[in-house]
This record gives C-alpha cells, sequence and structure tokens, in this order.
C-alpha cells in the first residue's frame, strides 16, 4: 500500500510539472511581457512569471486575479503616462521643447493630447485606492501641467510650456516622496 501512494503521488507529481511547463509556464511568462514589456521581461519576468507558474493553483483559485492590470482605469493610467513618456522621449533628444522641429512639435502634441484624453479617463475612487492624496495631485499636477503644456504648444507660449512641465515634474516629485506610502 506505501509503495501504491508513493507511486501515485510521484505520477501526480509528473503530471503537475508537466502542465506547469506546457501550459502555464508560457501563459504567465506571455502574460508578463504583455504587462510589463519585453525588456522588462528579459530581466525580471522569466524568473517572476515562472514561479508564479510553478504555484498556479494559487492563482487560479483565490480571489485575487492574476493580471491586475486589466481594469478600464488601469489601461487609461498606463497609456496616458506612456504616451507623456513618450512625449518627454522627444523633448529629451532635442533637448529644449522651444527648439522642436515643425514634426517633432507635431509628434510631441498628439502624445501630448492622447495623454491627457486617456489621464481624464481615470477615476478618482482608482487612484484614491494607491493614495489619499492622489486624485488631487493627479489633477492638480499631473493633469493639469499637461494641459497648460498643450496651451504652450498650441500657442507658441514657452513660459506656459515650462509652467506645466513644472506641475508635472512637481506631480513626479511628490510620488518619489511618498512612493512608501503608496498601497500598490
Amino acid at each position: 500500500m506505501k509503495n501504491f501512494l508513493k507511486n501515485i503521488f510521484t505520477v501526480f507529481i509528473y503530471l503537475y510539472m508537466i502542465l506547469v511547463s506546457i501550459v502555464f509556464v508560457p501563459y504567465y511568462n506571455w502574460n508578463y511581457a504583455k504587462t510589463h514589456g519585453f525588456v522588462k521581461w528579459i530581466f525580471f519576468g522569466e524568473v517572476l512569471a515562472t514561479a508564479k507558474a510553478v504555484v498556479w493553483p494559487y492563482y487560479v483559485f483565490s480571489s485575487t486575479p492574476v493580471n491586475r492590470y486589466d481594469s478600464p482605469d488601469d489601461n487609461h493610467f498606463r497609456n496616458s503616462k506612456k504616451a507623456f513618456d513618450e512625449a518627454l522621449l522627444i523633448v529629451d533628444k532635442v533637448g529644449d521643447v522651444s527648439k522642436l522641429p515643425t514634426d517633432l512639435k507635431a509628434k510631441f502634441a498628439a502624445l501630448l493630447r492622447l495623454a491627457i484624453v486617456e489621464a481624464n479617463q481615470v477615476q478618482p475612487l482608482y487612484l484614491q485606492k494607491a493614495h489619499l492624496d492622489y486624485p488631487n495631485m493627479y489633477e492638480k499636477k499631473y493633469k493639469y501641467g499637461m494641459s497648460v503644456m498643450m496651451q504652450g504648444i498650441e500657442t507658441d507660449n514657452t513660459a506656459l510650456v515650462l509652467e506645466g512641465a513644472f506641475a508635472c515634474n512637481e506631480f513626479s516629485d511628490w510620488i518619489h516622496a511618498h512612493k512608501s506610502e503608496f498601497s500598490h
């Protein structure tokens, strides 16, 4: 009887590992790469996602969703940040927003517009779950800063662009100063 139970347990372990390696390791690695990007997956994701795949029953049967990044607010928040980061990369290449050539200025404005549209769709309750002051800072610094920058770009007013950039920088500084207080 003891040998029989040992054989059953061994078969169970083999089947579990086959299931993990064929189904869950590829799924969790793909999900991590999709959510966090390819470069982050190369550096961190392979280990984290594979570890998650090994303990897949916890994620499948627990109430915690496998991917917490699927809510509309998450998507709008990430899309806004991504568009804003891409817009800032354009400025970083040139070094000064007032010296952007016409084609890059148009691309910068389009990305900034997208960042604003996406940011306006993020609900305050979603932000408040991360930190009580987040909705206020998001509205008064991040969204305000982007809007003022947009006005400055549209009117060729460098002072407005800089005012908006300063507001966005204050938002970023606030996040870094309070990052230990965030719930997620």
